[in-house]
């Protein structure tokens, strides 16, 4: 079984694109009918999904922030909530540290 997330309707373009391709796998798309912000271009969402997992430079100033990402994709809430989860511990945590 291979489960999706996607975090844009290009990144779910892509992702369908390639289940309605695949044979012989269970494919889990998950996604919803609300408006979201657009982030990655068709170019930039195919190569992101053919890799699996990756960091956007812009939106990925720390390793925090890195990490908020990993969780956003385990948690399956939206990259803002993910963007503001960041800025908040930025704030109130300036400190924190996290290795790598």
């Amino acid at each position: 079984m291979r489960i999706y997330l996607p975090p844009d309707a290009n990144c779910l373009l892509s992702v369908a694109d390639h289940c309605l391709r695949s044979v012989n796998y269970v494919n889990v798309i998950v996604a919803d009918k609300q408006v979201h912000l657009q982030y990655l271009d068709m170019d930039a969402a195919t190569a992101h999904c053919t890799k699996g997992a990756g960091i956007w430079d812009w939106a990925s100033k720390t390793k925090t922030t890195s990490l908020m990402w990993s969780w956003r994709a385990a948690a399956m809430c939206r990259p803002w909530e993910s963007l503001a989860a960041t800025a908040l511990l930025r704030q109130d945590l300036p400190d924190i540290k996290v290795d790598s």
